[in-house]
């Protein structure tokens, strides 16, 4: 049995913006959603346009990107190996000239997926983490209250996806219920859906959740975590899901991400 668990990391791979809200508008959407990634580049190619795009803005979306590019390369057949100890170091020298920060150290327990020599190799994100013993103060890591033997119904219908957490600023709240917020899903042909932050009273009412103004989700990045008896904490992203570009992108998404 396995379960499936989206979790949010608040400004990760960046520092905290100082948000003035009389003069910046709000984004209501997660933006690190369906962005688009050219599949037919080689190894090199794609990491050369990692180093030069401004849709890659940190660590995460990097390795998102090149596990998207591996996994679609095993799916339909056009698979190109890839050297982990090459990958790792490539990795660590885009880091250096991008000026990232590392993962922090949340991610030592998450491995995600290389295919190479025919078969899957789980490898750990050790070498991109901060360690233990070095904490990211302008990171933090929540787990999604509600968790899902079936992910892909997400993608079908409106879903509500509530998180706890109090923001370092909100100092003193006396309403009723925990801190947090609501991601709600929104299904959409065109781009499978998309992640709502949401802000109106309305959408917190009998969920034991209530919304303070300094949420934004432009701060946000989301991802799946998939665990079962085999594979602990399996990362699968999400940002580049704009690559499958068909009528039938939900079927084409399961099989994407969740064959082998």
């Amino acid at each position: 049995k396995q379960w499936y668990q989206r979790r949010v990391p608040i400004t990760a791979g960046g520092e905290p913006t100082s948000i003035n809200r009389n003069t910046v508008s709000r984004c209501n959407y997660v933006a690190n959603l369906y962005h688009d990634l050219d599949l037919n580049m080689n190894f090199d190619e794609l990491l050369e346009w990692i180093s030069v795009s401004d849709s890659v803005t940190s660590l995460l979306m990097a390795i998102e990107a090149v596990l998207t590019w591996t996994k679609f390369c095993r799916v339909t057949g056009k698979q190109k190996d890839i050297n982990p100890g090459t990958f790792n170091v490539k990795l660590k020298d885009l880091t250096a000239k991008k000026g990232w920060s590392l993962l922090p150290s949340d991610f030592l327990k998450y491995s995600y997926q290389l295919y190479y020599g025919g078969l899957y190799y789980h490898k750990k994100l050790t070498p991109h983490c901060l360690p233990e013993d070095v904490s990211l103060l302008t990171y933090t890591e929540l787990n999604c209250v509600e968790s899902y033997n079936d992910p892909f119904k997400l993608l079908s219908e409106e879903t509500k996806l509530r998180f706890h957490f109090k923001h370092p600023s909100v100092t003193s709240c006396s309403i009723p219920g925990q801190c947090g917020f609501i991601l709600k899903t929104v299904p959409s042909d065109a781009a499978l859906w998309k992640l709502e932050l949401c802000t109106e009273d309305k959408d917190y009412r009998d969920t034991g959740v209530h919304f303070h103004e300094e949420i934004r989700a432009e701060n946000m990045h989301v991802y799946i975590i998939r665990r079962e008896c085999r594979l602990q904490n399996l990362l699968f992203p999400l940002t580049w899901l704009s690559c499958i570009n068909s009528s039938d992108k939900k079927e084409k998404w399961s099989k994407f991400y969740f064959s082998s």
